[in-house]
């Protein structure tokens, strides 16, 4: 039992050394031994050529291969996101300019009745045509100041026009003052009206060149918020494709080419049990367990090769040593018939 015991440990601790000494050697079967790899001749996948990726760890690839998948979908929720609250902005920011635009039609309209109520007024001063004036004035200057706060948020730069507007009325307002007291001190009525009806067409103008400028914001502001929605497609679309491709490739290495390789490294262990060492397996100089196995395939092939060599030798041996056995046998029994 002792000797057993001594004798397996005596082969345990033999077995790392014969290991090592196969790893140091770095030998190669023959040429006349070994047949070409055929995996030399399949296709090599994208992701393959990479060597960075091609060193990594199985488990890494997968991480590499979802992670970038997930980071893309996360990318493009965020590029969505943005961008919907961009256009919603965007789109907020054109219907009050829109909003505005109305009410510059509707200023110079009503710029239009002031101006026909004040010179009605300078030649009749009843009641309830200096109501109507009135009204008119403070429908104008609500105008203004529903444009103004508008213009101020969504529009800052056109801020001079609707000040003009604003100083075009009130040289209105002074100038229909000016001609109510003309009119009262003599009869020339006509020209106080023909003052008032001036200053009345500029502040049309003025509202009128508002409404101007306040349309081509508008249709300015609807054309880049147009490019801006397909430009924001555009880049989900190319965010889809990159993510669809990563998620392809990564799905392709893993059922082709990481399969490829299992399958091959399996076809190899079983011809290797079964004694043919004629086959060869790329991918010995990657860093990952598909190179891990196949060095162990290539360690294997040296060992049984060694083995096979010292079974030979053994053989060789003790067929020697029967020989020899045998011979003296017969030189003794020959001795004893002489004897």
């Amino acid at each position: 039992m002792n000797m057993m015991s001594l004798r397996e440990r005596q082969e345990d601790e033999a077995v790392p050394d014969f290991v090592r000494q196969l790893r140091a050697d770095d030998m190669a079967d023959d040429a006349s031994d070994e047949t070409l790899a055929t995996a030399q001749h399949h296709r090599i996948g994208i992701l393959e050529r990479l060597t960075w990726f091609r060193n990594l760890s199985l488990a890494n690839k997968i991480n590499t291969i979802f992670g970038t998948f997930l980071g893309v979908g996360v990318l493009m929720t965020l590029v969505l996101g943005l961008g919907l609250g961009e256009l919603w902005n965007r789109y907020q920011s054109t219907a009050r300019v829109q909003d505005a635009l109305n009410a510059a039609g509707t200023l110079q309209s009503t710029a239009g009745d002031l101006r026909y109520h004040s010179v009605r007024a300078l030649y009749d001063r009843s009641a309830d045509l200096r109501e109507q004036r009135r009204t008119s004035e403070s429908s104008v200057r609500t105008q203004i100041t529903a444009i103004e706060a508008m213009v101020e948020e969504h529009a800052p730069d056109l801020a001079p026009r609707v000040t003009a507007v604003e100083e075009a009325l009130e040289s209105f307002e002074t100038t229909f003052d000016q001609a109510a007291e003309a009119a009262l001190g003599s009869d020339n009525a006509n020209g106080a009206a023909a003052d008032v009806s001036t200053q009345g067409s500029a502040l049309m103008g003025a509202s009128a060149r508002l409404k101007t400028e306040l349309a081509e914001r508008a249709e300015a502001q609807e054309t880049t918020g147009i490019g801006y929605f397909f430009n924001m497609i555009l880049l989900i679309a190319v965010l889809a494709a990159l993510g669809g491709g990563v998620l392809l490739l990564g799905l392709a290495y893993l059922s082709r080419d990481f399969s490829r390789k299992i399958a091959e490294i399996t076809n190899g262990m079983t011809r290797l049990a079964n004694g043919d060492r004629r086959f060869e397996i790329a991918g010995a100089e990657r860093e990952d367990e598909i190179g891990a196995m196949v060095r162990a395939i290539d360690l294997f092939k040296r060992a049984s090769k060694r083995l096979e060599a010292w079974a030979s030798e053994r053989s060789e041996k003790a067929e020697q040593e029967l020989q020899q056995q045998q011979e003296r046998e017969r030189e003794r029994l020959e001795a004893e018939a002489r004897k």
